[in-house]
């Protein structure tokens, strides 16, 4: 617990670095999940984390966005110097879970690394939160159409269905591989000799 004045920022660091990056079962550190132990739910955790690390936390930040950003030069830097073991550890979690060659949306872009493709037994907690969301959604729709919910409800069930197109299916491996080649042109070979030097 932080206590002001007395706490420093490298007990929070320890903390972090034992609790959180010291394991290979963080589904026990989420409150109320009992005791580490080789279990499916954390097994099915630390895949669904993969993931989302590879997608979320490489891959966009590839985009040309970050480039000239505050975070440019670390990003490219991390990615080029670091490349054949993160090349390594991608390729080890493909080999355990064949989701990171097929990946595809289903629930990410609205929840947590948990939700990315709920595991049998796991879905009905997502499905509920899915609809709770776009029956929030529609609300929020309907009063700034200046509508009550009912009338919304009614205009939409009157407009023909139309089946959305399933995503395609993503290679991750291959994407993480583009992204690092993409973000080690952002910077000139001169300017990593500096980093170096």
């Amino acid at each position: 617990m932080w206590q002001p004045g007395t706490s420093t920022i490298l007990q929070v660091l320890i903390s972090i670095q034992a609790m959180i990056l010291g394991t290979t079962q963080p589904y026990f550190n989420e409150p109320g999940y009992g005791t580490p132990k080789d279990s499916k739910p954390s097994k099915d955790y630390n895949s669904n984390v993969s993931l989302a690390t590879v997608k979320h936390a490489m891959i966009h930040w590839s985009q040309d966005q970050f480039k000239d950003g505050i975070w440019g030069d670390v990003i490219s830097t991390h990615f080029t110097f670091t490349r054949h073991t993160i090349s390594a550890q991608i390729k080890a979690w493909a080999l355990k879970d064949k989701r990171m060659r097929a990946w595809t949306p289903s629930l990410n872009p609205l929840a947590g690394s948990h939700m990315l493709q709920p595991y049998p037994g796991h879905g009905a907690h997502g499905q509920d939160y899915y609809a709770q969301l776009h029956a929030g959604l529609a609300y929020q729709q309907a009063l700034a159409a200046g509508q009550t919910l009912a009338q919304a409800q009614a205009a939409r069930a009157a407009q023909p269905a139309v089946a959305a197109a399933a995503p395609a299916e993503k290679d991750l491996v291959a994407e993480a591989e583009e992204a690092m080649d993409k973000v080690a042109a952002w910077r000139t070979p001169a300017y990593f000799r500096t980093v170096v030097m």
